[in-house]
This record gives structure tokens, sequence and C-alpha cells, in this order.
């Protein structure tokens, strides 16, 4: 992905390293900066690097591990997805930390990553010191239907899940194609929109399917005052830029 800032810091660390169980694929991480540890998550089928020039950015202060989750972007799955993927990426990441001797880090996950960044903090509060959330929720199917039934959440999580497969059963360009014409309403760059077109390509339906499923089924709306790290929360307001969506509108909604 295209670098666009702090082109001269040629004196930051750079390594590349993993971790994994007996019963799963490796979690991938690559480090860049010195400073305080920061855990970058990222969303449904992305590599680690999408966040890279937001580590570039800051690598003079922070320490930050950019992972990559078993099953995206040619990233091997986990061998037993019947355990829940949600489940065993919070404890790979947990493992993560302890092997790498990180504590009280500042935990960033956006999207499915928000939605395990903020279990995380839940579940393991002393090891979080601060979390930021981008696009993320404790309970996604709520922004459709803040009445919804658990029952009704996953029949709908049973759909998308279902959709993802069948999507994976298409020709090739017609799969790709699809996710471009999804993607434009996320991302700005055509060059970008290729670069995670091609991380979609590159990962495990079955890995898609199932984070799709546990991201609709876990509700954490009741776990949220466990969460005791300072919390930033970010929504981004571009995807609805077509539909007459600005800034300021997006801003005061309930």
């Amino acid at each position: 992905m295209k670098r666009t800032f702090l082109n001269c810091i040629y004196a930051a660390a750079f390594t590349i390293v993993s971790i994994g169980t007996a019963n799963s694929q490796e979690l991938k991480s690559k480090v860049l900066g010195k400073g305080s540890p920061t855990i970058l998550i990222p969303g449904l089928a992305c590599k680690g690097e999408v966040w890279e020039t937001t580590a570039e950015t800051l690598a003079n202060d922070y320490e930050c591990h950019m992972l990559t989750l078993p099953g995206f972007a040619g990233n091997l799955p986990f061998e037993e997805l019947e355990k829940g993927f949600l489940r065993q990426s919070i404890d790979l990441i947990i493992k993560y930390l302890d092997k790498n001797k990180l504590e009280k880090v500042t935990l960033v996950g956006h999207s499915l990553g928000g939605s395990i960044a903020l279990q995380i903090a839940a579940d393991y509060p002393e090891a979080v010191e601060k979390l930021i959330i981008v696009d993320a929720f404790p309970f996604f199917p709520a922004i459709r239907n803040p009445e919804i039934s658990m029952e009704d959440a996953k029949t709908q999580a049973a759909s998308y899940s279902e959709g993802l497969l069948a999507n994976a059963l298409k020709p090739d360009e017609e799969k790709a194609q699809k996710e471009r014409d999804l993607l434009k309403w996320m991302i700005k760059s055509p060059e970008n929109i290729e670069i995670v077109t091609q991380w979609y390509m590159d990962s495990d339906p079955e890995s898609m399917a199932k984070a799709m499923y546990d991201l609709n089924v876990t509700d954490l709306r009741n776990r949220v005052s466990e969460i005791t790290a300072p919390t930033l929360v970010l929504g981004s307001w571009i995807a609805g830029k077509a539909y007459g969506g600005t800034i300021r509108n997006f801003s005061t909604l309930p």
C-alpha cells in the first residue's frame, strides 16, 4: 500500500514474528517503530499491512504490531473452525502478547478487528491500557434493528455466511469484481481497492464465513461496562457520501 507519511523513518525497527498453537495456523505480525506497544487488528479478509500508513505515522513513539489473522490474505486458516473464529483469534492474540512480553498495550481494531478488540478489553482488562475502536459495535445486528432477538440474529448470520460461501464458487473475475464494487464505498484509492481485492481473493472462504457468523452473533452490550481502558470510538462516514452523508450529520446520529 502506498506510503504517504514519515518517509524519513529509517531507524524504526521492522520485524516479522508469528505464533501458533497445536490446533491452529499462525497469527502473523509485522512490527514497525519503537515505543509504547500498540496492537492493530484488521477487518475481514485484510492483511495487517492495511495499517501500514497508520503505523508509519506512529512509529516514532509507538511499537506497532500489525496482525494478520488466520485464514485471511493468504495466511493458512484455523484447522478447527467449529471452535469459533473470534474465540480462537482472541486466544492467539493473548498468546502473542504473552510470548512477546507486551503489557499495557494500546489495542486498535477495525470492524471485525474492533469486535475482537472489545472482547479482549473485556476479558483481559489488565492487558489493555488504551482502546481504539474503528467502525465496530458491541452487537452488529443492532445497528439495523435494536430490538433484534438472538434467534433472528443467528438466522441472519447464517444467511450472510452462506452468501460468502456461494460467492466463493463463482468465477474469479466475477468474484473479484463484486468485491471491487463493494470496496468502492469504503476505499477512495483505486490502487488500494485492487490491493484489498487481492487480499480477499487470497482469503479462505470458510474462514470468512465463520468470522462473519461469529461477528453477527456476538453480543457484547452487557460487557462494555467491564472495559476499564480509556476508549476512543471512531466511525467513518465516507460510505454514506453518495447518499448525502456528511461528517456533520453522521456525527449527530443517535
